[in-house]
């Protein structure tokens, strides 16, 4: 096992809350008994991450991955994905008005269905297909994470579907048999131009409950503070949003070689806005004119795992069983299509769009995994999925001024789209000397999609002259199909030194193709989509140097994706998904930290990234060339921070840092024609300062010094091309943590 070796003050508040400074205790005795010597207070804080679904330091781990110090964001008040994306080489996030992320790894973006997967405790979260909800990504509150890795490059041999580009692993806390331990944590603060406050309380507690049972138990609620104001209602803060969730883990070791992991989770947001902003004659900074009540936003997942290890001798069983419940209810505003034809048919200008979207989700892995001749490691394991989800869509006419519905166009329920995926992965280490090993694998994916019978009535056309055509319901029959993907990697590794090494890595991830429904064929759109599939090459190299106070991780890359899944529109004006078009992302990331003097720590990256089309697209809603940059990835960005602690006075320890976040310019959506969207580039400063005495620690921060308004998304492309949605603006607080 290796020794964390982290400045002290860090390795003692990192003890307390898993319970115990006995974790302190453990380290030294084991570097004693491995004869080691235990790094000093100078030394660059060692990661422990499980990319490669075992524990290993991150200086060793042949893949491009960060680690997100989870409890570090809320004590700094970062607690959504748009909030801290900038601190990560190569990752991107996009946030539209109904509160969804797209993310973006490496250049290669959110077209038509998800290229990110994310796994929490290494069950996949959110669908397969854009049909399935592959576009939902959560906003876990990190209280009860014990970090968040981000993995970059496809993903697909380890991973499976949608790890085109890489991935997101929210990595939980687990219960402790060591001693009884527990956090509760207040935070207060507010936003500019902020309606009012932002506030929240989290409690978590540690259990054991013999010395082979523990129970960890949180919660946790805050407000998030609206900051978007209607003037012509007279409302302000309308996105304010309150979240709520809890979580709760059983840790079981019956006997040594045997341990269990039962876990559930919850969360839940409100919305009663989005945050959307309106540029136009009458409107100000941070301001939008939608009409009443046509804008909402409520998401609940439930998530329940069970994680079992085995081991007999020198080959463990690992079983991982999930099971999800996503359910999503948002209102948009259709003024912007709908309002010439409400105004005609109905004597009112606006109109809004209800989705209702409940998915369910089951996934069961299955591996085993073990060494044989002490110079070869293996493992091999299959994957189920079974997921579906319904649909109900209506579109009505209504008062702008109260809300009220005064007319109803049309109503969509697609009762089942589901998605079924069976796989076989299997790969091998083989160590040729203690500097040189080889990592190969490959999986096999059997998938198959279906639509249930879809119902609808009323008209979907906007043109006031349009009959109120389909009154009475027509039903699309069922359709379905059937695919399947094959993904490899190859990772050879050779040490230089035992803290520096250089690697290549070929790997190939994959989404899954489909069908579409029968109304779309029958408007004319294509009847099936096939995979698309990336490549990538990669050399690296990770070290750690001056005697541990300096880190290293530098890569270069060029990506390869074919076929790519297109989000189309049917003659009739359906929505489908076809290929088309292939793309390429080339690029270099430098990554570095040090600790130059004793308990200040220094960290910097930069990036830069060209992702472009390799094959021209020419249709009446997507119009690409040859050379056109891929949507929502920066081609050069960077970070950097700094952190000091100091002694304030006897037992009391102060600490301050900052960092500053420089995002590239970036390019929307392709469109049906030349035009699309710029997004300029932008810095974000952060700033944060506190003490800790004991087991208190107290924190201030303020988030975008700078007050910038970076737009994320909107303009041409976007539904209205004068809306847009900027990140945070200028955000301060306080958060006080009690550890015991």
């Amino acid at each position: 096992m290796e020794i964390l070796r982290k400045s002290s003050v860090a390795r003692w508040r990192s003890a307390l809350m898993m319970g115990s400074a006995l974790a302190l205790l453990a380290d030294a005795a084991e570097a004693q008994q491995a004869g080691l010597q235990v790094a000093s207070t100078n030394q660059v804080e060692e990661v422990i991450v499980t990319a490669q679904k075992r524990e290993e330091r991150l200086l060793d781990t042949p893949v491009s991955v960060s680690a997100v110090d989870a409890p570090a964001l809320v004590a700094n008040g970062k607690l959504k994905l748009q909030d801290f994306f900038s601190s990560v080489p190569g990752l991107n996030v996009q946030t539209d008005g109904f509160g969804h992320n797209f993310l973006t790894i490496r250049g290669i973006t959110n077209v038509a269905n998800a290229t990110v997967g994310v796994t929490v405790d290494d069950v996949p979260y959110g669908g397969a297909t854009v049909y399935t909800g592959a576009n939902i990504v959560p906003d876990l509150d990190p209280s009860d994470l014990a970090r968040i890795e981000v993995l970059r490059g496809p993903q697909g041999t380890l991973y499976g579907a949608n790890t085109l580009t890489g991935l997101i692993k929210y990595v939980t806390t687990d219960p402790s048999t060591a001693g009884y331990s527990g956090r509760l944590e207040v935070d207060a603060g507010g936003v500019q131009n902020g309606a009012e406050p932002s506030h929240g309380v989290r409690a978590a507690a540690n259990i054991p409950l013999s010395d082979d049972v523990a129970l960890r138990v949180s919660a946790f609620e805050r407000q998030d503070a609206g900051f978007i104001d209607n003037p012509v209602l007279g409302l302000d803060g309308v996105n304010e949003t309150q979240v709520f969730g809890g979580r709760m883990s059983l840790l079981w070791r019956p006997v040594e070689f045997v341990s269990v992991k039962l876990a559930a989770m919850y969360q839940r947001s409100d919305a009663d806005g989005n945050p959307e902003v309106n540029i136009g004659p009458g409107l100000g900074d941070l301001q939008q004119n939608y009409p009443a009540n046509t804008t909402r936003d409520d998401m609940s997942t439930a998530l329940y795992t069970a994680n079992i290890g085995v081991r007999l001798g020198d080959v463990q069983l690992v079983s991982v069983t999930g099971y999800q419940y996503n359910g999503l209810h948002w209102r948009y505003n259709e003024t912007y299509f709908i309002g010439p034809r409400a105004q005609a048919t109905f004597g009112v200008p606006s109109g809004f769009g209800t989705n209702n979207r409940p998915e369910k989700r089951i996934t069961q892995e299955v591996r085993l995994q073990g060494t044989l001749w002490d110079d070869l490691d293996w493992q091999v394991g299959g994957f189920f999925s079974h997921e579906k989800s319904l649909s109900h869509q209506d579109l009505y006419a209504s008062d702008p001024n109260t809300g009220k519905i005064v007319g109803w166009f049309w109503d969509y329920l697609s009762p089942g789209q589901i998605y079924d995926e069976i796989a076989g992965f299997g790969n091998v280490t083989y160590r040729f000397s203690d500097r040189f090993d080889i990592l190969a694998g490959a999986r096999e994916t059997q998938f198959k999609t279906e639509f249930e019978a879809i119902h609808q009535s009323g008209a979907f056309s906007n043109a006031p002259g349009a009959p109120l055509a389909g009154q009475n319901p027509t039903v699309a029959p069922e359709v379905d199909g059937t695919g399947n993907a094959f993904t490899y990697l190859v990772t050879p590794r050779f040490r230089i030194t035992p803290d520096f090494m250089v690697y290549a890595r070929i790997a190939s991830g994959y989404r899954p193709g489909g069908v579409n429904t029968a109304a779309v064929r029958a408007q004319g759109g294509a009847p099936t989509y096939q995979p698309d599939t990336t490549k990538s090459y990669e050399a690296g190299t990770k070290g750690e140097f001056l005697d541990g106070r300096l880190a290293i991780d530098a890569s270069v890359y060029y990506i390869d994706w074919s076929d790519i899944q297109l989000g189309l529109v049917a003659p009739g004006g359906f929505f489908y998904t076809g290929n088309g078009s292939g793309a390429k992302s080339e690029g270099v990331e430098l990554s570095a930290t040090a600790n130059p003097l004793s308990d200040l720590t220094i960290t910097g990256w930069v990036s830069f990234d060209d992702a472009v089309l390799t094959q021209s697209v020419t249709n009446a809603t997507f119009y690409g060339q040859k050379g056109n940059r891929l949507p929502n990835g920066a081609r050069w960005s960077g970070y950097v921070s700094v952190d000091k602690q100091f002694p304030v006075w006897r037992d009391a320890t102060g600490f301050a840092g900052g960092d500053v976040s420089l995002v590239g310019d970036r390019i929307g959506s392709f469109t049906g024609s030349a035009l699309r969207q710029t997004y300029p580039a932008y810095a974000k400063v952060d700033l944060h300062a506190g003490v800790e005495l004991d087991a208190w620690t107290v924190t201030a921060f303020v988030n975008n010094v700078g007050d910038r308004r970076a737009a994320v998304n909107g303009g041409i492309g976007y539904g209205e091309p004068n809306t847009f949605v900027y990140i945070t603006p200028r955000t301060f607080g306080i958060n006080v943590t009690k550890n015991f």
